[in-house]
């Protein structure tokens, strides 16, 4: 048998050429974006990165905290316990104006807390209930963070696809580093 070999120009390279152009002027975009809302990002990759620490690590160190009481879940139920009654109370207040900075205090007052850690290392019931606080801090921090993101969405119009891409990178960035 006697095959012939033909040189085409495949349709497969100019889909591949597409797909880089595509993810460069995506990047563009996300450059462009990332300049004019960086605290809402920084705040937001912040607030997983802490989350995701507690996820992976927050059983060795509860086993580390509760010694061999077999408690070790307890130092993330802990953590995230906080949540209930922090989105109760998010929702009895209106925050339309100030969410960003609400956001940013409670970030700052969980990386405080979480700093504590080392100056209690001994006393196992005061790292609780930084925890707890840490928890209850993270608890308003998030969403007000979201309902910045959705303002910023909002006020983007066509370019609210790209905002949501920018959140959920960041939030897949964060985990990848806590």
């Amino acid at each position: 048998i006697l095959l012939v070999y033909t040189s085409k120009p495949s349709k497969d390279t100019s889909k591949m050429e597409e797909v880089k152009m595509s993810i460069t002027s995506e990047l563009i975009y996300w450059y462009v974006l990332i300049k004019r809302i960086w605290p809402p990002i920084l705040v937001g990759l912040s607030m997983t990165f802490i989350s995701a620490m507690f996820w992976t690590i927050g059983p060795l160190f509860g086993e580390e905290i509760m010694g061999d009481l077999s408690l070790d879940w307890l130092l993330i139920v802990i953590f995230i316990l906080p949540t209930i009654p922090g989105a109760v109370i998010l929702s009895k207040f209106q925050f339309n104006q100030h969410k960003k900075l609400v956001s940013e205090i409670a970030l700052l007052i969980s990386g405080i807390l979480l700093a504590s850690f080392f100056l209690f290392k001994g006393n196992n019931a005061l790292i609780l209930i930084i925890i707890l606080l840490l928890g209850f801090c993270i608890s308003f921090a998030w969403p007000l963070n979201e309902a910045v993101y959705s303002d910023i969405s909002d006020r983007a119009g066509d370019n609210r696809l790209h905002i949501t891409a920018i959140t959920r990178a960041n939030g897949s960035i964060a985990y990848v580093l806590g």
